[in-house]
């Protein structure tokens, strides 16, 4: 390879001068130094090859190595890359053994007092105890007539009506049957009988006939042989109405409510009643009652 270079950088130029005749003398003297030039720069190159092939190591024993230089200064920190991305969770893993239990802890402070609850059942009844010393007597006390309510007397023809009532059992009198008796019944309007008074309290009814001559007062139920046949007035009690009945014994119903009869009723509270007759009332008598409660005729 070296050989063609050679050649061909020599025999290139001489072409060129055969056809340059005139520049020939100028060229060659050129060429003569450069091929003087080529020549020494072979011949140093196969001085190099000889040089190097000679300092192979299998022909010596290699020198001691060369002190180490000195380190270079570092060079700067590179910028931190970004974060990569957060991995998966990983699976929770299985709940430990119980570990042995700690110390008791001090005791906390007492919570609130919660709700009583339902009263149980009333024990076995304890053994009395001694009789106190016996007490002085109070002084009596005067005898009232708190909520005890006396009526005006009254008549069937006179009463008002009273809604929703029917008309025909208010200020009129008719026949009627109950249970296979013949009855003569009227009513009598009683604003003072409310559900709440007539299922705590007793009411007496009394009776009279209204003219000079008979002015004594008669307590329902009332047994009299009027027109000459035994009947008995009697009463029954509604809300709002006092209801008033004859019955003649033989059924025979030719004794009616008399239209000149008048009626009282003293409506009294069922504690009332049980004092008044321990004192020895009668409450069948409307003076004693009158007189006991202090009612106005």
């Amino acid at each position: 390879m070296l050989f063609f270079c050679i050649a061909f950088s020599v025999f290139c130029p001489l072409l060129w001068v055969a056809n340059q005749p005139i520049q020939a003398n100028i060229y060659i003297q050129e060429l003569m130094k450069a091929t003087n030039t080529l020549f020494r720069t072979i011949l140093f190159v196969f001085i190099a090859a000889f040089a190097v092939a000679a300092c192979s190591p299998d022909d010596g024993i290699d020198g001691l190595d060369g002190i180490d230089g000195i380190n270079g200064v570092d060079g700067k920190n590179g910028i931190d890359g970004k974060n990569g991305v957060d991995g998966k969770n990983g699976t929770n893993g299985k709940d430990g053994a119980r570990g042995p239990a700690g110390p008791r802890g001090p005791a906390g402070a007492d919570g609130e007092d919660g709700k009583d609850g339902i009263q149980g059942p009333a024990g076995p009844r304890g053994p009395g105890g001694p009789a106190g010393p016996a007490g002085k007597d109070g002084e009596n006390g005067k005898d009232g007539n708190a909520n005890v309510f006396s009526s005006l007397w009254k008549s069937i023809t006179t009463s008002e009506q009273i809604p929703p009532y029917p008309i025909d059992l208010l200020n009129r009198v008719k026949d009627t049957v109950f249970d296979g008796s013949n009855y003569s019944i009227g009513g009598i309007r009683a604003p003072e009988f409310t559900p709440t008074r007539l299922a705590n309290s007793v009411v007496m009814v009394y009776m009279r006939y209204y003219d000079s001559n008979h002015l004594t007062a008669f307590n329902l139920p009332y047994v009299s042989a009027a027109s000459g046949k035994v009947s008995t007035v009697s009463f029954y009690t509604q809300p709002y109405a006092l209801r008033l009945l004859r019955f003649a014994h033989d059924n025979s119903n030719t004794v009616k409510l008399n239209y000149s009869l008048q009626f009282k009723y003293v409506i009294i509270p069922k504690g009332l009643v049980a004092n008044a007759r321990s004192n020895g009332v009668d409450l069948n008598n409307l003076a004693q009652t009158a007189a006991y409660f202090k009612l106005e005729d």
